[in-house]
């Protein structure tokens, strides 16, 4: 059957059990999901699958909810997989989702680089644990800082009220906002300037991977390949047929409360290198190693290949 324009399943009723999803319906990172979501893909390939998405909105939520076993698999990016990776929680990787950048804006008359927030009275969204948060120690520890420094600058804003704050506040409330998707792209074109980004300070950017924790993916391993396979399905489609994706991701995000969201936003992403789908190559390891350099991990785990991070290391990649 056809869920989308040129993606095309077949009803697989061999699989069978519960699928409980963590899903946040507001970033794009995770696009592939929304796409898969809004298409019905996994319920119209797996019939006898019980399949339930839940809407999660925060970093924190997201690990407290799986680790709480209250969902089955969830997606997170690769800087907050790497910190809870390194502490010992089981995650696993079912499949790499997206490759993202981020961009740090300031106004017109805003700080040149990372270093002017220092001592300023500035402050900076989002906050600590997210990663906007690492990337701004690893900019801090370039430029030869104390990658401490900005402890006291972080507030969280959502994405709206950073917005506004930053073109109509003191820079005391926000000198400072990390956008990425289609924030970055509004705040550019509002006048906003780019003073650093995800790959000015991991050297790359930042990639979403679908997770879930190893017991359940050793107790479900039928569900957990079926899983995996249908994401690659979805995403390999998303990165051969951007135009059609794009008309999935706005009409999901139009459903989600968003009316303003029209295909072109996301084609502008996909052209901009803000959005790449992605099926292999997310590059945890090379920021296990920078994270380690830095001293921003608290355990001193380090992968001795991709079986350690991914369920199924075959499709990790050589840059996984």
């Amino acid at each position: 059957m056809q869920v989308a324009p040129g993606l095309t399943v077949t009803s697989d009723p061999s699989v069978t059990g519960r699928l409980r999803i963590g899903h946040n319906t507001l970033n794009n990172a995770s696009s592939p999901l929304h796409v898969v979501r809004h298409t019905r893909m996994l319920e119209q390939l797996y019939p006898n699958v019980e399949v339930e998405w839940r809407d999660i909105f925060t970093s924190t939520q997201t690990r407290d909810t799986l680790l709480a076993r209250e969902i089955d698999m969830t997606y997170s990016t690769t800087p907050v997989f790497v910190q809870g990776w390194s502490r010992g929680v089981p995650y696993k990787i079912l499949t790499p989702l997206s490759r993202f950048d981020g961009w740090l804006m300031v106004r017109p008359d805003g700080p040149a680089d990372i270093t002017g927030f220092v001592g300023s009275g500035m402050k900076i969204s989002p906050g600590p644990g997210t990663t906007p948060y690492y990337a701004a120690k690893a900019l801090l520890s370039r430029a030869g800082a104390d990658i401490d420094a900005l402890e006291q600058s972080w507030v969280v804003l959502e994405p709206a009220q950073s917005a506004q704050l930053l073109a109509t506040g003191s820079p005391q409330e926000l000198g400072g906002q990390w956008d990425t998707d289609r924030w970055s792209v509004l705040n550019r074109d509002a006048g906003m300037r780019r003073i650093a980004s995800f790959s000015d300070a991991f050297g790359m950017p930042v990639a979403t991977v679908a997770i879930t924790l190893t017991d359940w993916a050793e107790t479900n391993p039928a569900l957990a390949t079926a899983v995996a396979g249908a994401l690659r399905t979805a995403i390999t489609w998303m990165r051969d047929n951007p135009g059609p994706a794009a008309e999935q991701l706005a009409a999901f995000t139009r459903a989600a409360g968003n009316d303003d969201a029209e295909p072109a936003h996301y084609v502008e992403l996909f052209e901009a290198g803000l959005l790449e789908p992605i099926t292999a190559d997310a590059g945890i390891a090379e920021l296990e190693r920078l994270f380690q350099g830095l001293d921003l991990v608290e355990g001193d785990g380090t992968p001795a290949g991709p079986a350690d991070y991914y369920t199924f290391p075959e499709h990790a990649g050589t840059r996984w």
